[in-house]
């Protein structure tokens, strides 16, 4: 999002979005374990000396790095197409309008209940 975009969103806002504008992402993004195909990728150098179990083991990795750059041009397909047609401020009224969402997605900074009395009810169990 351009700064312009953010602008128009307050703090707690962007809090519903889960949306980190320092970093320009999401907190949680489309299929967000896709990271974890290639965190422990390793690539054997081929030689002379490599067996065909390496060489299997290179074309696993290779497949396991495209799918790993697919899903991350879908990621950003998706991305361009919610930003491009707004739809950030239509899901943001939906999350504020929705009265059966409404105590799934309320920021609490300091409380974790939607309402005193739950906080009350729940204290003796909390705090044993």
């Amino acid at each position: 999002m351009d700064a312009h975009t953010v602008a128009k969103f307050d703090e707690e806002d962007l809090q519903l979005l889960t949306y980190l504008p320092y970093r320009d992402e999401f907190e949680t993004e489309y299929k967000n374990e896709a990271e974890q195909l290639i965190t422990q990728l390793v690539f054997l150098a081929e030689n002379e000396q490599t067996t065909e179990s390496d060489r299997f083991l290179n074309e696993v990795n290779f497949a396991r790095f495209n799918r790993y750059n697919r899903l991350m041009r879908i990621r950003a397909a998706k991305r361009a197409i919610i930003l491009e047609h707004r739809m950030l401020a239509e899901y943001l009224n939906i999350v504020k309008t929705n009265i059966s969402e409404k105590g799934k997605y309320l920021v609490f900074p300091d409380r974790y209940f939607s309402t005193k009395s739950k906080e009350d009810a729940y204290r003796p169990i909390l705090h044993n």
